[in-house]
């Protein structure tokens, strides 16, 4: 059905003139206009044949690639002379572009700076780089093993888009300015970066420290498939246990302390009547998780002091 629908577009006559030396079309209902952008590319502009007067315009239609014979970025009216449906996607959008141009761009430059790291050290020798330790922690609860720097580019001109197609080239002209104007900022993240990961290694070759639990705990949620979870805490000598939401649980537990919040309202109220009003846990507190009555969650060193409690 598509490789249909695709040759009777192809084989239309507004394809029939975008192919000629023609520059304006037009039939009952529609006119379109080529301008020549470039050797490549031509912008179409159009309107109904009905608007077309004193006063009225032409609007942006579409975008054609004379060496490819192929359409982007096509407005409604262009659509509608093609015979296509809104859902018909014969031809990249606009976002579409954006989005793979923008991706492109990302790739090419962090290639480059992988492959010449000392350039952007050099740009910034005098900087001894910054860590938030909480930041850090919260990641690695959160199953961070590794910072990498990343080019995060998130806008593009539509101009930029146009040269694109009309030269893939330009992707590394694009990059090549990026990285010049923005040495000094990539040499920081990179040492950022640096400190940043020899604090997560000794977090990751130190099997005891604490947020070993909090990581723990965090990836049991995530397997699950659930609502609510069981939760077992011990705290201030006393063992308690209470319904918790899955989702703000798992968001949590990086935290300082878990909210009461999301406990049903009398589980709150036994809380409260066993630890006080407005006092929270943390994921210390926590020394079993169950998901239908089924452990996915058990602190093997409060276990281990239980069983040496019972035994003495």
């Amino acid at each position: 059905m598509r490789d249909k629908l695709e040759s009777e577009v192809y084989n239309s006559k507004i394809f029939q003139w975008l192919k000629s030396d023609n520059m304006i079309f037009y039939d009952s209902d529609y006119i379109f206009i080529k301008y020549p952008y470039s050797e490549n590319l031509d912008l179409i502009y159009g309107n109904y044949l009905s608007y077309v007067g004193i006063g009225s315009s032409l609007k942006y239609a579409g975008i054609y690639d004379k060496e490819k014979n192929v359409l982007f970025a096509i407005d409604y009216n262009l659509k509608n002379a093609l015979k296509l449906s809104w859902d018909d996607k014969i031809f990249k959008d606009l976002s579409e572009l954006e989005l793979g141009l923008i991706s492109k761009l990302n790739t090419c430059i962090n290639d480059y700076v992988y492959q010449n790291k000392e350039e952007f050290y050099k740009a910034v020798n005098d900087y001894k780089g910054y860590v938030d330790v909480s930041d850090i922690e919260s990641d690695f609860i959160r199953g961070k093993t590794n910072y990498k720097y990343n080019t995060n580019i998130s806008k593009i001109s539509n101009e930029d888009i146009l040269k694109y197609l009309d030269h893939e080239e330009y992707v590394f002209d694009w990059a090549f300015d990026y990285i010049q104007k923005n040495k000094k900022y990539i040499g920081e993240n990179l040492k950022d970066n640096d400190v940043k990961n020899e604090y997560l290694t000794s977090i990751l070759n130190n099997k005891n420290h604490p947020l070993h639990k909090a990581r723990e705990i965090r990836i049991s949620l995530e397997k699950i498939a659930a609502s609510t979870v069981h939760v077992y805490i011990y705290k201030n000598d006393i063992a308690f246990d209470f319904k918790y939401d899955k989702t703000s649980l798992m968001n949590s537990v990086s935290n300082s302390y878990i909210s009461t919040y999301n406990m049903s309202a009398s589980d709150r109220r036994e809380y409260e009547k066993q630890f006080g009003k407005y006092t929270d846990f943390n994921f210390n507190d926590i020394y079993k998780i169950e998901y239908r009555n089924k452990p996915i969650y058990v602190d093997r060193n409060y276990e281990n002091s239980l069983k040496k409690e019972y035994t003495l």
